[in-house]
């Protein structure tokens, strides 16, 4: 370990006689050699990007709004003494650029090098040398106000306990207005539907805080932006049965007839309800439903009062044809 120790004794030989008052000397002299070292940068001439603050007034007539908003700032690659560049780079006298828009929904672009004659005059101790983009993008349309009803979906909510809604909706209020772009409030549909979120139907439903699925939310801005809304709801229980299919209307001598004589049909009945009885379920198929040459037809279903309908199988019903079923057809056209 005592190597290391001698070997670094001709290093610090130097400044082993150096007293306290010499550190103070060295360090002034670094410190002015730094400020003459940054006094000659700052007289010479430099290049440099700055962001230049852009203002921009719309002259029209009617109200506008911004689809697609000019930018509140430009680069701008000047050149100029270290001074000069120091005080725009601190934003000392630093003016925006005021730009004019006499069309704004007519023009969607400005050029910032029409206007480099008044930007040379408000950095009159630049020089500009050229623009960062060199095109600036915009989009305004006329401000407009439209109408819509609220719609409340009410399946859009979560089932709590088999409930179904079994009466109207009522939502207050029933219609909203939006405001923005014009051209956007005419892409719309007529309607703004409820979103529901994260709440589940029970036997009373109530919110008094429900919002809008409102389109494009950074451009339109609704008058009221939450709605109530009411329903009322029941449980149901799911069931299902073999009911027989009748057929309505089918030729008398069997030239064509059906091939299904029963049908599974699933339904929900309400909780409360006693069961139905077997006679109270109907499913049947109407020969004028047929379309020629058509291979099944589209069944008919009845329920009991307050029951729905989930499905039946099959989906359509087979029919067989005879085998002259063709030829009687066309004669009889």
């Amino acid at each position: 370990m005592a190597a290391p120790s001698v070997s670094w004794q001709w290093l610090l030989a130097p400044v082993r006689g150096i007293r306290q008052w010499d550190w103070r000397a060295i360090v002034a002299c670094v410190v002015l050699a730094v400020f003459v070292w940054v006094f000659n940068a700052l007289n010479k001439t430099h290049e440099y990007a700055i962001d230049y603050p852009l203002q921009f007034s719309v002259n029209a007539k009617r109200a506008v709004v911004p689809i697609q908003a000019p930018p509140m700032s430009l680069r701008v690659r000047v050149s100029g003494s270290g001074w000069s560049l120091l005080r725009r780079f601190v934003g000392w006298d630093l003016r925006p650029l005021e730009v004019r828009i006499n069309q704004p929904v007519g023009q969607r672009f400005w050029l910032p090098r029409s206007n480099k004659v008044l930007l040379d005059s408000q950095l009159n101790d630049l020089t500009v040398l050229g623009f960062v983009p060199d095109t600036v993008w915009f989009r305004y349309d006329w401000l407009k106000t439209r109408t819509f009803k609220v719609v409340a979906r009410p399946a859009e909510l979560a089932s709590e306990n088999g409930y179904l809604p079994t009466g109207p909706v009522m939502v207050a209020p029933p219609r909203v207005e939006l405001s923005g772009p014009a051209a956007l409030l005419d892409s719309l549909p007529a309607w703004l539907a409820v979103d529901f979120g994260g709440h589940t139907l029970s036997a009373n439903f109530f919110s008094e805080d429900l919002p809008l699925q409102i389109p494009y939310p950074d451009l339109l801005t609704p008058h009221v932006d939450k709605v109530k809304v009411r329903l009322d709801a029941q449980p149901f229980r799911q069931g299902e049965t073999l009911v027989p299919v009748v057929a309505q209307g089918f030729p008398a001598d069997s030239s064509v007839t059906l091939q299904q004589g029963q049908a599974r049909l699933r339904y929900l009945a309400p909780a409360s309800a006693e069961p139905a009885p077997p006679q109270a379920f109907k499913v049947w198929a109407e020969f004028r439903y047929l379309e020629r040459g058509a291979a099944s037809l589209p069944p008919c279903v009845e329920l009991p009062p307050g029951y729905r309908f989930l499905s039946l199988e099959p989906a359509q019903l087979p029919v067989k044809y005879a085998e002259n079923w063709n030829n009687r057809r066309d004669r009889s056209r």
